[in-house]
């Protein structure tokens, strides 16, 4: 037999017209490969450890194996490891690092070969599961470039050699995994002509192909094997997806068919689920459809069949777009069912991704499934229920804006359980993959085990929880019941926190009194338009613009509740997406009267955050550490009024410390011991990083250690426990907004590192007034909790005629309390 096995990556199902869909080829039990290389031992045993699902012993063993051809001068060799861990990286979420292995591959395979069509073709593989599809065509369009002179021959004179057949192959694979690639992001671009083009010369392509192997003189060497029967199956089935989308039913029944028994003739199970999902969601968009009893059973059937494959990604994805139907069918008990069917299958696995590049793509469709959820719930009434899921939304947000990083669990948490965590979450990705790539009675075996997993990392997590609820956050999606955080809230205290869809925006007010909620006609456009002018009449000073846009706000954001508010004597607001922009305290009630006259607002990450913020801090409150002021290289950043305020502030502590100048090193913070420290004051600039908001920093003094950039990720592994942290600084606060709440600012950082609260700017301040505000807040602090004390400082500063305007006293705000 000519060995003309292609590289078929496994395809992750189609994010229903929300997501990219990520086409990728599935190497399977009985792996092959692209060169004509003779395997050294330890690239044999990396073959082995990739097959079942072991990564990262895969790597190590391609790593070893690479230096060994090195040694060899084999250039083929290297080029296999080169191309292999590039693939491997690339599956781990790691996407610098497989960009970096796959460029060093690219010229070593043109120069072998003459092209390196297949390389191309992987690095747009790269760029479109790091969401940068233009980057992707580019590659994709690259590789079909550099094969436009190959022609798959229908007749041969002689037969290849194993050499050519090789390259046949290589060269074959690259063309369709180019071809299906496009189609696919055609097809999420709503360019359905385009999508088709591609997907049609594939399969000519493979019909070529099927031509040899089913003549009688060739076909004892061209024979169909199942990487070839999987491409039969993509192609089709996204046919038979577009035709679809255009409304040709009849058009794309056929090609769902042709497709589904490609797969099966292949063996590739994960293909024929793929298949029947797509084919399903098809018929959703066809008239007359109705989900009766009969569908029903037909969905449990693909989800149980689903559900031995461990493919949770189709699962959720799936039950989503069940429930989505049902709602337009006013099925709401049931369509409640499959939408809690759906998150709960998602928040299952932590999200595999870890570069922030890909967030965009992946959380939007997350918070579309709770976004689903949370309307249900309200237009049913249930309240409470939707608030909880409103709760386990921003949760999830949070987790996939770790994507994976592994944060620094708190010395009373148990190093045992935390490693226990991590190695169980590692033993189930290793099964999931075992699964998708094993055939055979050896599966069930694989199954039992990763349903056994699943229950003991729950267990693990749990018990995680119950011991730190902010870490059980890193790790899983972690909040506390609805019930119990209206019964944590103080007597006097109402809660309030926002949802905004396109269409409106749904306020809940938690208190002793119980859940409740309202809608207010406003959509994230119009409301993101509304703050922004909102902020621009503030920094720009326009005091008329300011009262009329703050009144408008009112009106939307705080009028709705004013019922619930009455009696009230704390306000806690817990903000999503542009209102993470928002001054509260400035918003006007009343021809000039602010919110912030009428009581004390503080901001919360979230409502269950209740139950961990300051439970571990410091009694301390006579002791500071107030750095301020570095020596930057660019002397135009220098702070001049603010080695006073430090001044100031501390001469009421009988425990200070105070740095300024080069004293004021990110090393204090990195090296130095500030647990029990009671209040940590930092007057310095911020820095926010819209490509990367965890690069986020304080901008202090480097040194031979450190750069003197105390990054967001940084200071969520620092070790301190103060009552209070405040940033002095300019746009400490601020956070890029998105669609799930990912604002990854420094003062949640901090909060995590252990601070009991937070206050931070929204925008660069003036550093003369903000001596002012915080001498009037510290002085606050000795007879008035946290809130009260900002409250009050910044009343005192508005009495200023000079300072009157919200410019001058809004931008601080207050993180917990």
């Amino acid at each position: 037999m000519i060995p003309m096995k292609s590289d078929w990556r496994k395809i992750l199902f189609i994010a229903f017209a929300i997501t990219l869909f990520f086409l990728s080829y599935s190497y399977a039990a009985g792996w092959v490969r692209e060169y004509y290389v003779s395997l050294n031992k330890d690239a044999s045993r990396a073959e082995d450890h990739m097959s079942a699902g072991d990564y990262a012993s895969a790597l190590e063993m391609y790593q070893k194996s690479r230096g060994i051809y090195e040694e060899q001068h084999n250039d083929l060799g290297i080029l296999f490891c080169l191309v292999r861990m590039g693939w491997l990286k690339r599956e781990l979420g790691e996407y610098g690092e497989a960009l970096a292995l796959l460029r060093t591959a690219h010229p070593l395979g043109v120069r072998l070969h003459g092209d390196a069509a297949e390389i191309d073709a992987s690095l747009g593989d790269v760029y479109m599961f790091s969401g940068d599809p233009e980057k992707a065509k580019k590659h994709y369009h690259q590789a079909l470039d550099s094969l436009k002179d190959f022609r798959f021959q229908t007749s041969y004179h002689s037969l290849p050699s194993a050499g050519e057949m090789f390259d046949i192959f290589r060269k074959c694979k690259a063309i369709i995994h180019a071809r299906d690639s496009l189609g696919v992001l055609h097809y999420f671009s709503g360019e359905f002509d385009q999508a088709l083009e591609h997907l049609q010369r594939a399969g000519s392509l493979i019909e070529r192909i099927r031509k040899v192997s089913d003549d009688p003189e060739y076909s004892g060497y061209f024979k169909l094997n199942y990487d070839i029967y999987n491409g039969i199956g993509y192609c089709e089935t996204l046919m038979g997806a577009v035709y679809g989308e255009l409304g040709q039913f009849d058009t794309a029944a056929p090609h769902f068919s042709v497709g589904l028994e490609a797969f099966k003739q292949g063996g590739r199970r994960f293909g024929e689920l793929f298949n029947r999902a797509l084919k399903l969601r098809t018929e959703f968009k066809a008239p007359g459809m109705d989900i009766d009893s009969k569908k029903i059973k037909e969905y449990e059937d693909f989800l149980n069949d689903v559900d031995t494959l461990g493919a949770s990604d189709i699962s959720w994805r799936f039950c989503y777009e069940i429930g989505k139907e049902l709602i337009r069918e006013n099925k709401y008990p049931l369509a409640a069912s499959y939408l809690a069917r759906a998150i709960d299958t998602l928040e299952l696995t932590r999200s595999r991704l870890r570069e922030d590049t890909v967030k965009k793509t992946f959380t939007a469709s997350v918070q579309d499934v709770y976004a689903e959820m949370i309307n249900l719930s309200f237009q049913t009434q249930k309240f409470e229920e939707g608030f909880s899921y409103l709760e386990r939304s921003k949760a999830r947000a949070f987790l996939d804006i770790l994507a994976g990083r592994s944060l620094k669990a708190k010395k009373t948490l148990d190093s045992g359980l935390v490693e226990k965590e991590t190695e169980t979450q590692q033993r189930i990705e290793e099964c999931l993959r075992s699964l998708n790539m094993t055939l055979g009675p050896k599966r069930e075996a694989i199954y039992k085990e990763y349903k056994r997993l699943l229950s003991e990392h729950k267990t693990i997590l749990d018990a995680i929880k119950d011991k730190s609820l902010e870490f059980a956050a890193t790790a899983s999606v972690a909040t506390v019941p609805a019930g119990k955080i209206a019964a944590g809230i103080e007597e006097a205290a109402v809660l309030v926190s926002y949802f905004i869809s396109e269409k409106r925006t749904l306020i809940w007010t938690v208190s002793r009194r119980g859940i409740n909620a309202v809608s207010v006609d406003i959509g994230s456009s119009s409301l993101a338009g509304l703050v922004r002018e909102y902020r621009n009449a503030i920094t720009q000073r326009r005091a008329a613009d300011i009262l009329s846009l703050g009144n408008k706000l009112y009106d939307v954001l705080i009028a709705p509740v004013k019922g619930e508010l009455a009696n009230a004597q704390k306000l806690r607001i817990v903000p999503t997406g542009v209102l993470h922009y928002l001054p509260f305290s400035s918003l006007n009630v009343s021809d000039g009267h602010f919110l912030i006259q009428d009581l004390p607002v503080s901001i919360l990450p979230n409502a269950s955050s209740i139950y961990y913020l300051d439970k571990e801090v410091t009694q301390d409150m006579t002791h500071i550490l107030a750095v301020g002021n570095p020596r930057l290289k660019d002397a135009g950043l220098s702070l001049r009024f603010a080695e006073e305020e430090l001044k100031t502030i501390c001469r009421d502590f009988p425990d200070q410390e105070v740095l300024t100048g080069d004293q004021a090193r990110e090393s204090v913070f990195r090296q130095k011991d500030i647990v029990d420290i009671g209040v940590i004051h930092i007057a310095a600039h911020g820095e926010y990083n819209l490509q990367d908001p965890l690069k986020s920093a304080l901008l202090l003094v480097g040194d031979d250690l450190y750069d003197g950039n105390l990054e967001t990720f940084e200071i969520y592994s620092l070790a301190m426990n103060p009552r209070l942290v405040v940033l002095s600084a300019c746009q400490s606060g601020v956070g890029e907004v998105e669609n799930g709440d990912e604002v990854q600012s420094l003062n949640r950082a901090f909060l995590y590192a252990g601070a009991g609260s937070v206050v931070a700017s929204l925008w660069n301040v003036n550093d003369k007034v903000t001596a002012v505000l915080m001498e009037q807040f510290y002085k606050n602090l000795k007879t008035m909790d946290k809130a009260q004390a900002l409250r009050m400082a910044q009343l005192e500063v508005q009495k200023r005629s000079e300072y009157k305007n919200p410019y001058y006293w809004a931008a601080f705000y207050l993180i917990g309390d």
